[in-house]
């Protein structure tokens, strides 16, 4: 789908509502079309995620001039309905809503070439491409006013389960009336009265003295707060002697709500700021939480059709819980003006759907959809990030910041599905990190006006364990030569592992394993042994473990050159298996006999010399 740009930018006069919206309409020249229509009827079924299209009308009043044809639009192609058994009658101007309870549409009255239009029918979709038309009886007369009507609305109202039937325009003896009824659809018994009262002014609606009924309308079911909400359309008289029809119909300012059986003032009414519009379309989007309207005709307009748009938004104040946004386009197109068009939000996609209308003689034949912007990434996040523990780690939303007038986006992050707590952040950072913050994320990244795009597929966050010795004996071992001795090494962490075996710090070559085996001892194997465990995140050395292999001297006795009658001391420093035992000898000779006269120590580890004679010179 090739979208054209165009920033919608929403302006409260409050500050709650003063950020701009992110939004853009696009004109979809890939999804087919019905043809020209003007005054058709769309619905959307909410549990098969489709429009229904019916009927509708062109330039010329005769009877090839209207149409009954039924279509269903999913975002992708229009797709023109076989209709198995009886078909509707050719109308525009026809109330239609989907019944969420019985999972059908309703159609009711309308107008044809030759006059209007009492019948109801539902329609119900029985496979792919094919569905049917029943029958399902006539809207009652009320008011004494014909039970033919056209220009009525039918929406359906959550809080009661129910279809709502308001109004509608019908002829008596040659002038025009405007219908105050409202009605619901009994799934059984077909049209009741609302307990409300029946009618407008019953309900409250006395916007006009004598004037009080309503045609041409507009009208949206807000969902969240249950208010039915009511715009625009002709105020004409609702009975006889009331009011003189062939005067001047007034054009409805008011913004009017029905919730339960009473109807409220649900925004200021002063004709300055809201003039009244006729034959526009209005419906509720739950995603941003709006009430959105577009179109409509203005009498003393020359064309007669405009291209107002603008949103309500609810604040729950008193005593009008409404306010009205002004939107301004600020770049690229947007449909042009227009009347008797159709509108419905699918709430599957989260786009507003607008097809059709009028302006005068020239009929559209085009689909446009009121989209959100999502925001434009500019890295696409890895599907897999590895990392070693205890070493920093930085995971990105890289997005691009909305355009100047914009608020900021906002960010999220989630582990496993739950909330990261405090990560509003673009960047989600750990200083260091453990095994416990291994798990699946993403991050969920909100426009300034509330469109959210969650991060798909997550990123899986691998931690590599370090290398952890877990198991080393660096007990000395005294062994003899000819004897054998094994050093092992217990370690974990990210495999591999890789050992090596180290004699007094340096590594003993081909010793590469976690047991280090030495047999045949020999006193060479003396020394101090160690292991280094490594992997690919670090390497950690154990302790050493002495080998002692035999005796080994440690330290040789120095040379000195005392004086003769003076004192003199010589030493060694050994180190064996056992208790040592030590014989100094002179040139290779033991020290015995007269030799050892004035010698001290020649069976320990300190030799002294008192006093020193000539023949105590040598080599000792």
């Amino acid at each position: 789908m090739v979208l054209a740009t165009l920033v919608i930018l929403a302006v409260d006069t409050t500050s709650a509502f003063a950020a701009n919206e992110c939004l853009q309409w696009v004109r979809r020249f890939d999804v087919g079309s019905p043809g020209d229509r003007a005054g058709h009827s769309m619905a959307y079924d909410i549990h098969r995620d489709v429009t229904v299209f019916f009927g509708g009308d062109i330039p010329g009043g005769g009877p090839e001039h209207y149409f009954n044809e039924t279509w269903e639009y999913d975002g992708t192609l229009w797709r023109k309905i076989t209709i198995t058994g009886p078909v509707p009658p050719k109308r525009a101007m026809a109330a239609m809503a989907y019944d969420e309870i019985a999972r059908h549409m309703v159609l009711a009255g309308g107008e044809t070439h030759n006059g209007l239009l009492k019948d109801t029918w539902i329609y119900q979709s029985t496979a792919p491409g094919h569905g049917t038309w029943t029958y399902a009886g006539d809207i009652p007369v009320v008011n004494d006013l014909p039970a033919e009507r056209s220009g009525a609305s039918l929406t359906f109202d959550e809080s009661s389960q129910k279809l709502v039937l308001i109004g509608g325009a019908t002829f008596k003896n040659g002038d025009e009336y405007t219908h105050a009824t409202v009605m619901r659809w009994n799934r059984e018994a077909g049209w009741e009265a609302h307990p409300g009262g029946g009618n407008l002014p019953n309900m409250g609606f006395r916007p006009t003295f004598a004037r009080n009924g309503l045609a041409r309308h507009f009208a949206a079911y807000d969902t969240d707060q249950d208010w039915l909400v009511i715009h625009g359309g002709w105020q004409g008289c609702y009975t006889e002697g009331t009011c003189d029809p062939n005067d001047d119909p007034d054009e409805n300012h008011y913004f009017v709500g029905l919730k339960t059986n009473e109807i409220s003032v649900v925004l200021d009414a002063n004709p300055s700021n809201n003039p009244g519009l006729q034959q526009g379309a209005m419906v509720y989007d739950s995603n941003r939480k709006r009430l959105v309207s577009f179109g409509g005709f203005k009498v003393g307009v020359p064309s007669g059709s405009v291209a107002s748009y603008f949103e309500l938004a609810y604040t729950g104040g008193s005593p009008h819980p409404y306010v009205k946004l002004a939107a301004q386009a600020v770049q690229g197109t947007r449909p042009g003006q227009r009347t008797r068009h159709a509108m419905v939000y699918d709430r599957a996609r989260k786009v507003i759907v607008l097809y059709g209308g009028a302006d005068g003689q020239l009929n559209f034949a085009d689909t446009w959809e009121l989209v959100p912007l999502a925001p434009e990434r500019l890295q696409t996040p890895p599907v897999r990030h590895e990392a070693c523990e205890d070493t920093p780690v930085q995971l990105g939303a890289y997005f691009r910041d909305p355009p100047p007038g914009f608020g900021v986006h906002s960010y999220h992050w989630l582990k496993n599905g739950g909330l990261v707590p405090g990560a509003t952040s673009h960047l989600l950072s750990f200083s260091s990190i453990t095994p416990g913050d291994a798990g699946f994320y993403q991050y969920v990244v909100t426009t300034p006006c509330g469109n959210s795009i969650t991060q798909s597929p997550p990123t899986e966050l691998i931690v590599r364990p370090k290398v952890r010795i877990t198991s080393f004996d660096a007990a000395r071992r005294d062994l003899c030569p000819g004897q054998a001795v094994t050093l092992s090494v217990s370690a974990t962490g990210e495999p591999p592992l890789r050992f090596q075996w180290r004699k007094n710090a340096l590594p003993i070559a081909g010793w590469t394993n976690a047991t280090l085996t030495l047999s045949n001892l020999k006193h060479a194997d003396t020394g101090d042994y160690d292991v280094q465990v490594a992997n690919g995140c670090n390497t950690v050395t154990s302790p050493a473990a002495h080998l002692q292999v035999g005796v080994s001297i440690q330290a040789q006795p120095q040379s000195i050159s005392p004086d003769v009658c003076k004192a003199g001391s010589l030493s060694v420093t050994a180190d064996g298996v056992g208790p040592l035992r030590y014989q100094w000898r002179l040139d290779g000779v033991p020290i015995t006999g007269p030799l050892r006269q004035n010698v001290l120590g020649v069976t320990s580890s300190n030799l002294t010399l008192v006093p020193v004679l000539y023949q105590h010179e040598g080599k000792y």
